[in-house]
């Protein structure tokens, strides 16, 4: 699932949802990121507790939780609409004869080209 959306459905709630799942997918990925490099470690996460690593990891636990309960019903809205799970927007990208051969950037912005799919 990406961060565009083709607005194939016509509908204003679908197109809220099909940018908002994405958004809250990343935000979970980055709190768990975080988690994992061991920066934000805590003895006890309770109320209260004042230590840096203590209050981001209960944010994050927090995040993760919300957000994955709200990515769950925005998919149960559009289930019930009759929506598509995804509408993502492919995009080819495509070198157009003659464009550069290396991986530098070309300073003619005519040797590549953007193809909806």
């Amino acid at each position: 699932v990406g961060m565009t959306t083709n607005v194939h459905m016509n509908s204003p709630v679908a197109l809220f949802i099909h940018q908002m799942i994405p958004h809250h997918q990343n935000a979970v990925n980055m709190c768990k990121a975080l988690m994992v490099t061991g920066e934000i470690e805590c003895s006890g996460i309770g109320e209260g507790e004042e230590d840096i690593g203590c209050i981001m990891r209960r944010l994050c636990y927090e995040i993760i939780n919300g957000q994955n309960f709200q990515i769950q019903s925005m998919r149960g809205v559009l289930d019930a609409l009759d929506f598509e799970a995804e509408d993502d927007c492919k995009v080819k990208i495509s070198s157009i004869e003659g464009g550069p051969k290396s991986t530098k950037a070309s300073k003619s912005a005519k040797s590549w080209s953007l193809r909806k799919v």
